[in-house]
Protein backbone atom coordinates (compact mmCIF):
# COMPACT_ATOMS: atom_id res chain seq x y z
CA UNK A 1 0.00 0.00 0.00
CA UNK A 2 1.14 3.53 -0.70
CA UNK A 3 0.70 4.91 2.80
CA UNK A 4 3.60 6.09 4.98
CA UNK A 5 4.21 4.13 8.21
CA UNK A 6 1.88 5.76 10.72
CA UNK A 7 1.11 5.25 14.40
CA UNK A 8 -2.44 6.05 15.48
CA UNK A 9 -3.74 6.40 19.02
CA UNK A 10 -7.24 6.91 20.38
CA UNK A 11 -8.87 7.43 23.73
CA UNK A 12 -12.52 7.92 24.66
CA UNK A 13 -15.00 7.93 27.52
CA UNK A 14 -18.75 7.48 27.33
CA UNK A 15 -21.81 7.47 29.53
CA UNK A 16 -25.39 6.15 29.12
CA UNK A 17 -28.41 7.01 31.27
CA UNK A 18 -31.88 5.42 31.14
CA UNK A 19 -34.83 7.36 32.49
CA UNK A 20 -38.51 6.57 32.96
CA UNK A 21 -40.90 9.22 31.79
CA UNK A 22 -44.62 9.90 31.71
CA UNK A 23 -47.10 7.10 30.80
CA UNK A 24 -44.71 4.53 29.39
CA UNK A 25 -42.14 6.96 28.00
CA UNK A 26 -38.54 5.71 28.20
CA UNK A 27 -35.65 8.10 27.64
CA UNK A 28 -32.07 7.05 26.91
CA UNK A 29 -29.34 9.70 26.93
CA UNK A 30 -25.77 8.99 25.86
CA UNK A 31 -22.59 10.94 25.22
CA UNK A 32 -19.01 10.17 24.24
CA UNK A 33 -15.88 12.31 24.13
CA UNK A 34 -12.48 11.30 22.88
CA UNK A 35 -9.43 12.03 20.82
CA UNK A 36 -7.56 10.53 17.89
CA UNK A 37 -3.87 11.14 17.22
CA UNK A 38 -1.84 10.30 14.09
CA UNK A 39 1.96 10.28 13.89
CA UNK A 40 3.24 9.54 10.35
CA UNK A 41 6.88 8.86 9.53
CA UNK A 42 8.86 10.04 6.53
CA UNK A 43 8.55 7.66 3.60
CA UNK A 44 9.34 7.49 -0.11
CA UNK A 45 5.67 6.73 -0.83
CA UNK A 46 4.46 10.16 0.32
CA UNK A 47 5.50 13.75 -0.29
CA UNK A 48 7.26 15.49 2.59
CA UNK A 49 4.61 18.23 2.94
CA UNK A 50 1.92 15.58 3.53
CA UNK A 51 3.77 14.00 6.49
CA UNK A 52 1.97 16.06 9.13
CA UNK A 53 0.94 14.89 12.59
CA UNK A 54 -2.76 15.39 13.29
CA UNK A 55 -4.86 15.50 16.47
CA UNK A 56 -8.66 15.32 16.57
CA UNK A 57 -11.06 16.08 19.42
CA UNK A 58 -14.32 14.17 18.92
CA UNK A 59 -17.68 14.16 20.66
CA UNK A 60 -20.98 12.46 20.01
CA UNK A 61 -24.32 12.50 21.79
CA UNK A 62 -27.81 11.09 21.38
CA UNK A 63 -31.24 11.19 22.96
CA UNK A 64 -33.80 8.45 22.37
CA UNK A 65 -37.48 8.80 23.30
CA UNK A 66 -39.50 5.58 23.17
CA UNK A 67 -43.24 5.81 23.81
CA UNK A 68 -45.62 2.88 24.22
CA UNK A 69 -48.71 3.94 22.27
CA UNK A 70 -50.82 0.80 22.73
CA UNK A 71 -50.02 -2.68 24.04
CA UNK A 72 -47.28 -4.04 21.78
CA UNK A 73 -46.99 -0.80 19.78
CA UNK A 74 -44.16 1.70 20.21
CA UNK A 75 -42.93 4.94 18.62
CA UNK A 76 -39.26 5.90 18.97
CA UNK A 77 -37.53 9.17 18.13
CA UNK A 78 -33.73 9.38 18.03
CA UNK A 79 -31.84 12.68 17.85
CA UNK A 80 -28.07 12.50 17.62
CA UNK A 81 -24.75 14.09 16.79
CA UNK A 82 -22.17 11.85 15.18
CA UNK A 83 -18.44 12.32 14.64
CA UNK A 84 -15.41 10.33 13.53
CA UNK A 85 -11.77 10.99 12.82
CA UNK A 86 -10.33 10.42 9.34
CA UNK A 87 -8.58 7.11 8.78
CA UNK A 88 -4.85 6.77 8.08
CA UNK A 89 -5.65 6.09 4.42
CA UNK A 90 -7.90 9.14 4.13
CA UNK A 91 -5.14 11.35 5.53
CA UNK A 92 -1.99 9.98 3.94
CA UNK A 93 -2.65 7.71 0.92
CA UNK A 94 -0.62 8.64 -2.16
CA UNK A 95 -0.52 5.98 -4.84
CA UNK A 96 -2.31 3.35 -6.92
CA UNK A 97 -4.95 1.09 -5.48
CA UNK A 98 -4.71 -1.67 -8.06
CA UNK A 99 -7.62 -3.72 -6.74
CA UNK A 100 -9.92 -0.76 -7.44
CA UNK A 101 -7.98 0.38 -10.53
CA UNK A 102 -7.63 3.90 -9.14
CA UNK A 103 -4.91 6.29 -8.02
CA UNK A 104 -5.86 7.37 -4.49
CA UNK A 105 -4.81 10.60 -2.80
CA UNK A 106 -5.50 11.38 0.83
CA UNK A 107 -5.44 14.83 2.37
CA UNK A 108 -3.51 15.53 5.56
CA UNK A 109 -5.51 18.76 6.07
CA UNK A 110 -8.90 17.03 6.47
CA UNK A 111 -11.17 17.95 9.36
CA UNK A 112 -13.07 15.27 11.26
CA UNK A 113 -16.39 14.02 9.94
CA UNK A 114 -19.42 15.24 11.89
CA UNK A 115 -23.14 15.67 11.45
CA UNK A 116 -26.57 15.81 13.06
CA UNK A 117 -29.51 13.52 12.45
CA UNK A 118 -32.71 11.94 13.64
CA UNK A 119 -34.75 8.78 13.09
CA UNK A 120 -38.44 8.09 13.71
CA UNK A 121 -39.47 4.45 14.05
CA UNK A 122 -42.76 2.64 14.66
CA UNK A 123 -42.81 -0.96 15.96
CA UNK A 124 -45.74 -3.32 16.40
CA UNK A 125 -45.64 -6.75 18.05
CA UNK A 126 -48.75 -8.85 17.49
CA UNK A 127 -49.92 -12.43 17.95
CA UNK A 128 -49.43 -13.21 14.26
CA UNK A 129 -47.33 -10.44 12.68
CA UNK A 130 -44.58 -8.10 13.85
CA UNK A 131 -43.71 -5.06 11.74
CA UNK A 132 -41.60 -1.95 11.91
CA UNK A 133 -41.13 1.13 9.75
CA UNK A 134 -38.67 3.99 10.01
CA UNK A 135 -37.59 7.20 8.30
CA UNK A 136 -34.35 9.00 9.00
CA UNK A 137 -32.12 11.82 7.89
CA UNK A 138 -28.60 13.05 8.66
CA UNK A 139 -27.08 16.41 7.81
CA UNK A 140 -23.28 16.23 7.55
CA UNK A 141 -21.34 19.43 8.08
CA UNK A 142 -18.31 17.53 6.78
CA UNK A 143 -18.70 14.14 5.09
CA UNK A 144 -15.48 12.33 4.13
CA UNK A 145 -15.30 10.19 0.98
CA UNK A 146 -12.89 9.44 -1.87
CA UNK A 147 -14.25 11.12 -4.99
CA UNK A 148 -13.23 11.03 -8.61
CA UNK A 149 -11.49 14.24 -9.64
CA UNK A 150 -11.86 13.82 -13.39
CA UNK A 151 -8.05 13.80 -13.74
CA UNK A 152 -5.81 10.88 -14.68
CA UNK A 153 -2.38 9.75 -13.52
CA UNK A 154 -0.96 9.30 -17.01
CA UNK A 155 2.19 7.50 -15.90
CA UNK A 156 0.03 4.62 -14.66
CA UNK A 157 -3.17 5.34 -16.63
CA UNK A 158 -5.29 5.39 -13.49
CA UNK A 159 -8.13 7.80 -12.62
CA UNK A 160 -7.29 9.97 -9.61
CA UNK A 161 -9.53 9.80 -6.55
CA UNK A 162 -9.10 12.46 -3.86
CA UNK A 163 -10.53 12.22 -0.34
CA UNK A 164 -12.60 15.32 0.38
CA UNK A 165 -14.85 16.70 3.07
CA UNK A 166 -18.17 18.06 1.81
CA UNK A 167 -21.51 19.24 3.17
CA UNK A 168 -24.02 16.45 2.61
CA UNK A 169 -27.50 15.15 3.37
CA UNK A 170 -28.45 11.47 3.79
CA UNK A 171 -32.06 10.34 4.07
CA UNK A 172 -33.91 7.07 3.83
CA UNK A 173 -36.71 4.80 4.91
CA UNK A 174 -37.20 1.11 5.63
CA UNK A 175 -40.05 -1.27 6.44
CA UNK A 176 -40.10 -4.93 7.47
CA UNK A 177 -42.66 -7.59 8.41
CA UNK A 178 -42.28 -10.98 10.03
CA UNK A 179 -44.63 -13.73 11.16
CA UNK A 180 -44.65 -14.22 14.91
CA UNK A 181 -43.50 -17.81 15.33
CA UNK A 182 -41.05 -19.73 17.51
CA UNK A 183 -41.88 -23.04 15.81
CA UNK A 184 -43.52 -23.99 12.54
CA UNK A 185 -43.80 -21.79 9.47
CA UNK A 186 -41.98 -18.45 9.54
CA UNK A 187 -42.01 -15.68 6.91
CA UNK A 188 -40.40 -12.24 6.67
CA UNK A 189 -40.11 -9.47 4.09
CA UNK A 190 -38.85 -5.92 3.90
CA UNK A 191 -37.30 -3.15 1.87
CA UNK A 192 -35.17 -0.02 2.21
CA UNK A 193 -34.32 3.12 0.29
CA UNK A 194 -31.37 5.49 0.84
CA UNK A 195 -30.54 8.73 -0.97
CA UNK A 196 -27.47 10.91 -0.50
CA UNK A 197 -26.75 14.40 -1.80
CA UNK A 198 -23.85 16.84 -1.69
CA UNK A 199 -25.45 20.17 -0.92
CA UNK A 200 -22.70 22.47 -2.17
CA UNK A 201 -22.56 21.00 -5.70
CA UNK A 202 -26.09 21.59 -6.96
CA UNK A 203 -27.34 18.61 -4.94
CA UNK A 204 -25.14 16.12 -6.77
CA UNK A 205 -25.36 12.45 -5.81
CA UNK A 206 -23.03 10.93 -3.24
CA UNK A 207 -20.85 7.86 -3.99
CA UNK A 208 -21.31 4.36 -2.57
CA UNK A 209 -25.04 4.72 -1.84
CA UNK A 210 -26.95 1.41 -2.14
CA UNK A 211 -29.99 1.23 -4.45
CA UNK A 212 -33.52 0.23 -3.41
CA UNK A 213 -33.23 -3.17 -1.69
CA UNK A 214 -35.81 -5.88 -0.99
CA UNK A 215 -35.55 -9.12 0.94
CA UNK A 216 -37.85 -12.00 1.77
CA UNK A 217 -37.55 -15.28 3.65
CA UNK A 218 -39.67 -18.38 4.15
CA UNK A 219 -38.53 -20.81 6.83
CA UNK A 220 -39.69 -23.75 8.90
CA UNK A 221 -38.61 -24.00 12.53
CA UNK A 222 -38.63 -27.30 14.40
CA UNK A 223 -36.90 -27.56 17.78
CA UNK A 224 -33.24 -26.69 17.09
CA UNK A 225 -33.53 -27.12 13.30
CA UNK A 226 -34.25 -24.43 10.74
CA UNK A 227 -34.72 -24.73 7.00
CA UNK A 228 -35.16 -21.57 4.96
CA UNK A 229 -35.32 -20.03 1.49
CA UNK A 230 -34.10 -16.42 1.27
CA UNK A 231 -34.16 -13.93 -1.57
CA UNK A 232 -32.52 -10.53 -1.89
CA UNK A 233 -33.20 -8.11 -4.73
CA UNK A 234 -31.76 -4.74 -5.72
CA UNK A 235 -32.93 -2.25 -8.33
CA UNK A 236 -30.40 -0.44 -10.55
CA UNK A 237 -28.52 2.44 -8.96
CA UNK A 238 -28.64 5.34 -11.40
CA UNK A 239 -27.88 8.08 -8.85
CA UNK A 240 -24.07 8.05 -8.85
CA UNK A 241 -21.32 10.58 -8.18
CA UNK A 242 -19.71 12.69 -10.93
CA UNK A 243 -17.10 11.16 -13.27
Amino acid sequence: VFTPPTKSYAISAFSVANLKGWKGLEITLSARVGGAFFRPEKSVVASEESIVSRDFLLWSASAEFSQRILPGKFATLDIFRTSRAPTIEELYNQGPHLAAYTYEKGSSTLDGENGYGSELEFRSYGENVNWRASVYGTYFINHLAPRATGDTNWSQLLPIYQVRGDEAVLCGASVSFEKSSETGLYAAAGGSLVRGFYRNENWSDMPQIPPILFHCEIAYLWKSLRGSLTGRFALPQNHVDIY
